[in-house]
């Protein structure tokens, strides 16, 4: 979005045009025999180390040797296409003229908003026009001007029938999005044009760390995320490449002549991420459900990557709970709507959108909240996001309904994207009625004043990895420990035992938060399993109060505290070990 740091920034400066099609065609054509012939020999090889090194390795000294070599192979490719490789957008004052007046030809209000140049740090913005109150609707972009996934099966023919073979596409929506993105910006007729002229041409974040750069992550936990990312990137640009070359649909596309490895990560760059949607449902006397945005809380999940104050519910203890709950509701019991969903409905609702269900059911999600004791009676909160995302969440993708509201699609939202992150509330949300995407202010906004959106609940090191900055004093960020019970230790059964009867991981990934905010439950959990002697295992396993390990407040465990933050002490103190000193203490 709009905070990204560009590492190319142009203000207000006249640039030549970019060349034609017909041009870089040319440019293919002279690159020469034995260039291209080593180019595709140099992807063929790329395709094959990527393949090789995707063994999800954690050790430290493999990741950056693993990086070296991808990254070698890459900066050769680069070398050769630099030849035909096609201009990235210039944020010149012309295309921004030409996207604001596109803007207002296809009848979208900028009314209440401008785009500004802030500081070196943020970059663009969206400016606030006139004072704009807490909840208010300040901008509203419709469906029309959206590049979706829909939108590019409707587009170019040639890439939707590209599109409706590639297995990979079939299952990569956002990649998907990325060509056709590369598609439209190849064409100098293109109706989104004006927008993607005045996306940005660079960003600080991880697909541009240099073999430098990357050796500077040695023992933090975001070096194993940046080269897994970087090589899925490259393995991904490999592949498309063969592709554009021997697939016989393929070979049709308009930009397959300058397919080149850095149009490729640029623009994946541009389309992966997320704007965070939430919808709400208020169950009131009058049995109308309606929608409405509010807070970040997900009630229930089946991605373990998602975290939420307070948790959200796991899809099985879900199933289970809404269960018993119809089982012993009269009220509902014979109402044909009112069956325990699915596994495959569960996934439905987990993917957020759980909004296209009936009121029925709103009605039993608000009573499961008020027995787990979760948020208010009056509220139901899903938070929608990218189902694709393995290891990443990139920085313009949005999730919204598809056009028959039946299952979701991916979509690029112009102006909408310019917004920059503060710790907020979240505050946007799809209208279905009117068809647009709609950001509300999540506070008040004077005149004059930065208007800012809340991107969701992320630590810097996702911050850093997939938007290029960091946020200070980011009350969301962890720092991810793998802790594991030894089978070495003498009570590793008894141990075992009790974390299997809590439902707890004996080893694993947890995480540490911010200062600000309590310790989390599963770490707190295990770190007192860790330190139980044998009396203290027996008797919770007989104690049929055993889920109080898990809370802050059992007075019964108190005496851990101390034991449990010197652990912590420890563990944090020999992952700073890990850490590259400062130049400034290498001589200390």
């Amino acid at each position: 979005m709009g905070r990204q740091l560009q590492t190319m920034r142009n203000r207000g400066k006249r640039r030549s045009p970019q060349p034609s099609v017909h041009t870089l065609t040319a440019r293919v054509a002279e690159l020469g025999f034995k260039d291209n012939k080593r180019r595709l020999a140099l992807i063929d090889e790329l395709l094959k180390k990527c393949t090789y090194y995707n063994n999800n390795t954690t050790n430290c000294t493999q990741l950056l040797d693993e990086h070296k070599d991808i990254n070698g192979l890459v900066d050769q490719i680069v070398a050769i296409e630099r030849g035909i490789t096609i201009s990235l957008p210039k944020r010149c004052d012309d295309n921004w003229l030409a996207f604001k007046q596109w803007l207002n030809d296809n009848e979208i209000d900028v009314s209440k908003v401008d785009i500004k140049w802030w500081d070196d740090r943020q970059g663009f913005g969206l400016t606030a026009l006139s004072d704009i109150k807490e909840t208010e609707v300040f901008l509203e972009i419709c469906r029309r001007v959206m590049i979706t996934g829909e939108t590019a099966l409707k587009s170019d023919l040639n890439l939707a029938s590209f599109i409706s073979e590639d297995p990979v596409l079939q299952h990569m929506p956002n990649i998907v999005v990325a060509l056709h993105v590369i598609d439209e910006y190849c064409k100098t007729d293109s109706f989104w044009r004006p927008y993607l002229q005045c996306l940005p041409s660079a960003y600080e974040t991880a697909l541009y760390l240099s073999d430098e750069d990357v050796n500077q992550l040695k023992g933090t936990q975001v070096l194993e995320e940046v080269v897994k990312m970087k090589r899925s990137i490259a393995r991904q640009y490999a592949y498309f490449a063969n592709q554009l070359h021997t697939n016989d649909r393929a070979m049709k596309l308009e930009f397959k002549n300058f397919f080149t490895y850095e149009l490729y990560r640029d623009y994946v760059r541009n389309c992966e991420g997320v704007v965070f949607v939430v919808h709400v449902f208020e169950w009131d006397v009058s049995d109308d459900c309606r929608r409405r945005f509010q807070i970040n809380t997900p009630i229930i999940t089946t991605n373990t990557a998602i975290i939420a104050t307070p948790p959200a519910i796991p899809a099985n203890i879900y199933r289970v709970r809404l269960a018993a709950l119809l089982a012993n509701n009269a009220l509902w019991a014979n109402r044909s709507e009112a069956a325990v969903p699915s596994a495959q409905a569960l996934a439905f609702a987990a993917q957020r959108l759980l909004w296209l269900l009936l009121k029925v059911w709103c009605h039993f999600h608000i009573k499961l909240i008020i027995d787990l004791v979760f948020i208010s009676a009056n509220f139901i909160v899903v938070l929608m996001t990218n189902s694709w995302a393995v290891s990443t969440v990139m920085t313009r993708q949005n999730a919204i309904p598809s056009c028959d509201g039946q299952s979701m699609t991916t979509a690029l939202i112009p102006l909408w994207d310019m917004s920059n992150h503060k710790h907020g509330k979240l505050s946007t949300d799809y209208d279905l009625n009117t068809d647009s995407g709609v950001c509300r202010a999540m506070n008040d906004f004077n005149t004059g004043e930065q208007i800012f959106i809340y991107y969701g609940s992320r630590s810097n090191g996702e911050f850093f990895v997939h938007n290029g900055f960091v946020y200070d004093d980011n009350c969301n960020d962890f720092v991810p420990l793998r802790l594991g019970i030894s089978r070495n230790d003498p009570l590793f059964q008894h141990k075992y035992d009790l974390c299997k009867k809590l439902d707890l991981n004996i080893s694993g990934v947890f995480r540490l938060h911010h200062k600000c905010q309590p310790i989390d439950q599963n770490l707190l959990a295990f770190l007192r399993v860790f330190h139980f002697n044998k009396d203290e295992i027996e008797f919770w396993l007989q104690n049929e109060n055993i889920s109080d390990i898990y809370s802050a407040e059992c007075k019964s465990l108190t005496h851990l505290n101390e034991k449990i933050q010197q652990f912590l002490s420890n563990r944090s103190a020999l992952l700073l070990i890990g850490y590259p000193k400062p130049e400034s203490q290498l001589n200390l």
